[in-house]
């Protein structure tokens, strides 16, 4: 569907709202009313997290209720279009010819509803395949050790702010219509992002992975890929009340969650048994 930014930042809003009251994990932190408590947000994937919409549009997210955090300044900016920043030739590119994009639609949303500003983090590149993303790969390597750089660098200058308290680190990913117009198989699709989860989760301390599945859009080498993510998102969200019953006994597992939950942590099945 071809929606412009604001219509398919309320979409994607409304599939995600559902799942605020599990953003935070483990012991919830004391409030401090002198300290502002946020939220990063990594805004990841290629052209529709970029940024690819046909208009030119006046948006602003009023100061203190979101902020965008520029790698190449190391400050916190105000929310606004165009967003995101050009980094290293084509590693990062801001919005397309300064156009509109979902974040700062997502930035407004969250306040409005949670009440904690989020800091935006973007690192998003259109046109590229899964393949482009990964550590272990000659030509994702670069863009990978990029994106962990700069997440880090965002988590430090928000540790340090005197009048900020972290809350959580959470992962938006949008990618994926390259790997279908490139033929790549579901399981090959699924591999290859369990892998750059993997991998980013231990080197960012990321809480959450959400993925936003990509459309159709007149294609049937998109099924793959959307299956993929569909399948992905089953497997990598678990509930606290699921956990809470797997810690006090009151309920197992499935063999499929736990072969899931193996694969996805890297650990053996009788590990997770031991």
């Amino acid at each position: 569907t071809d929606l412009g930014g604001m219509a398919f930042a309320d979409y994607v809003w409304s599939k995600l709202q559902h799942i605020l009251p599990l953003l935070t994990s483990g012991e919830p932190i004391p409030p401090d009313v002198s300290k502002q408590m946020v939220d990063i947000f990594v805004m990841s994937g290629q052209s529709n997290m970029q940024g690819q919409s046909e208009s030119f549009v006046e948006f602003t997210v009023p100061v203190d209720q979101a902020y965008e955090y520029k790698l190449l300044s190391d400050s916190l900016e105000q929310v606004k279009h165009p967003f995101g920043e050009d980094i290293d030739g084509d590693i990062f590119l801001s919005a397309h010819l300064g156009r509109s994009s979902l974040s700062p639609y997502f930035a407004q949303k969250y306040y409005e509803t949670t009440g904690v500003a989020p800091v935006l983090v973007q690192c998003a590149k259109g046109g590229t395949r899964m393949q482009q993303w990964l550590k272990s790969e000659s030509i994702g390597e670069a863009r990978y050790n990029k994106l962990v750089e700069k997440t880090n660098s965002a988590i430090e200058h928000v540790t340090q702010n005197e009048n900020m308290t972290l809350r959580g680190k959470y992962f938006v990913w949008l990618q994926g219509e390259s790997d279908g117009l490139s033929s790549v198989s579901k399981e090959q699709y699924k591999d290859s992002f369990l892998e750059f989860w993997n991998d980013v989760k231990a080197d960012c301390g990321f809480n959450k992975c959400f993925i936003i599945r990509v459309a159709k859009f007149g294609s049937a080498e998109m099924i793959p890929i959307m299956t993929a993510q569909e399948e992905l998102a089953a497997a990598l969200f678990v509930s606290r009340t699921a956990v809470s019953k797997w810690e006090s006994g009151r309920g197992y597992p499935s063999i499929g969650s736990l072969k899931e939950i193996s694969r996805f942590f890297s650990v053996s099945i009788d590990d997770l048994l031991s």
